[in-house]
């Protein structure tokens, strides 16, 4: 099986390609760039990949001459500016990457082979958000108020058109949460934040600390992907995924995911509220992910506690001397472990 992702260098897109390695898949990435502290960088990840396109996804020749060359049986689509307060401040490239690079995928998908299985990953701010309580649903209306919301709300439209207007019958869209999980060092994010406090030993500022979020760790959401890409192969469950924590996971505030970081990190840390004017962002977020418990037969196995005890324990490590590739494999050992352990999962590995 050759796939091949965009957004390689990206924090999701490594855990991905260290799980699609692990499935014995043939690995090509596409990225523009990455940042010398990435995870991709750090852990030496371009050891995966058979291919490695370094192009803009806005550069539609490069994005499709990427594909037609590799001839992939399986596509996901990562690549994005992914930051809210990055977006405020570059509405145009936000706009232009999240909108334009998306379509510049699917067009390279249609014109190689409209039957080319593609999983497209957009956010769960594509929904309008009113404040509703149970979890918005992948009916659910779309809006965006701020750059960022509203460009991946147009992705995602962009991804309903092409699998209507073109027949890209094996094209699904996929919704997730905040997701955490260790070798994010992505700024404006809170545990990369947090960690970069505590390495300082200086006060956490915290924007939003009464938000709740669908905090959910990252091998969790990735596991969906996985269990969603296996029935695109055969032609099933195109069209738009929900993949988030339970309910009761999505109502921790952001004040609880610092507490309990603080906590597992140990010593003498703190955090402040930020004094200083923000951005907006919505205080209240949550999906309803039953269709594809009741569908695909999926479900996050790590709870609460135990995401942000393996996030911690990742950094820890990796502070400590160990090698990053090292970690990343021991942790996706145990959670490949968790998950097998428990009856009627289905399997990732």
């Amino acid at each position: 099986m050759k796939v091949l992702l965009t957004g390689h260098t990206g924090f999701k897109g490594s855990w991905f390609s260290l799980m699609l390695k692990e499935r014995g898949y043939l690995l090509a990435g596409l990225s523009d760039q990455f940042l010398v502290d990435s995870l991709y960088k750090v852990a030496s990840l371009n050891q995966l990949y058979e291919e490695e396109y370094f192009v803009d996804i806005r550069d539609r020749e490069a994005v499709e001459n990427s594909i037609s060359s590799y001839k992939p049986d399986l596509v996901f689509h990562f690549a994005a500016q992914p930051l809210v307060r990055d977006s405020y401040s570059r509405p145009h490239e936000t706009f232009d990457v999240n909108v334009t690079g998306t379509v510049n995928v699917l067009e390279a998908v249609r014109k190689y082979d409209n039957s080319l299985p593609t999983l497209i990953v957009t956010t769960d701010k594509v929904y309008k958000n009113f404040g509703k309580k149970e979890g918005y649903v992948e009916e659910d209306e779309l809006g965006g108020s701020d750059p960022y919301s509203a460009s991946k709300s147009a992705a995602d439209i962009v991804a309903q058109s092409y699998i209507s207007s073109f027949k890209l019958n094996r094209t699904a869209i996929v919704r997730a949460g905040n997701v955490i999980g260790g070798g994010d060092w992505s700024k404006d994010r809170l545990v990369p934040d947090l960690i970069r406090s505590l390495i300082a030993q200086v006060p956490a500022v915290i924007r939003f600390p009464d938000a709740t979020r669908p905090w959910q760790h990252v091998l969790d959401c990735l596991s969906g992907y996985l269990l969603l890409s296996d029935r695109l192969i055969h032609g099933e469950c195109s069209g738009v995924w929900n993949f988030g924590p339970t309910h009761a996971q999505s109502r921790e505030k952001v004040s609880q995911v610092v507490e309990l970081v603080l906590a597992e990190w140990g010593g003498k840390s703190s955090w402040i509220r930020d004094s200083t004017p923000n951005t907006m962002e919505a205080h209240l977020l949550d999906l309803d992910s039953s269709k594809a418990r009741r569908e695909l037969h999926w479900a996050d196995v790590l709870d609460f506690e135990k995401s942000i005890r393996m996030t911690v324990d990742y950094y820890k490590r990796v502070i400590a001397g160990e090698q990053p590739i090292r970690v990343m494999y021991e942790q996706l050992s145990e959670y490949q472990n968790i998950r097998n352990s428990i009856p009627g999962f289905e399997e990732i590995s």
